[in-house]
């Protein structure tokens, strides 16, 4: 059971952290299962959580969400590098810092 769901990987020591993890990942399953039994899973039928998530392509751009304090704004990927393109030097070194982290 721990190979099947990639317990194994799992580094930590702590008992809530632990909990956590095994929590979720059967969190994970109940909903694929629940997928699985709509009309947009049946694709998925006869499929395991690890194998399906293994073989997943991602699909959709990618978005890059900006927050300061109680104001977000949701980017694509590259409205965002096209934003930061059209910063000034100031700002941009302002924000350097931050996407460093990234």
């Amino acid at each position: 059971m721990k190979d099947f769901w990639k317990l194994t990987d799992f580094k930590s020591t702590q008992y809530n952290y632990i909990t956590y993890h095994i929590v979720m990942t059967l969190t994970g399953y109940l909903y694929f299962q629940i997928y699985k039994n709509m009309e947009e899973g049946k694709a998925y039928v006869g499929r395991s959580l690890p194998v399906v998530v293994k073989n997943y392509k991602e699909t959709r751009p990618k978005s890059v969400v900006i927050y300061s304090g109680k104001y977000f704004g949701i980017f694509s990927f590259l409205g965002f590098l096209q934003l930061y393109a059209e910063c000034t030097l100031e700002v941009r070194q302002l924000l350097d810092p931050i996407l460093a982290k990234v």
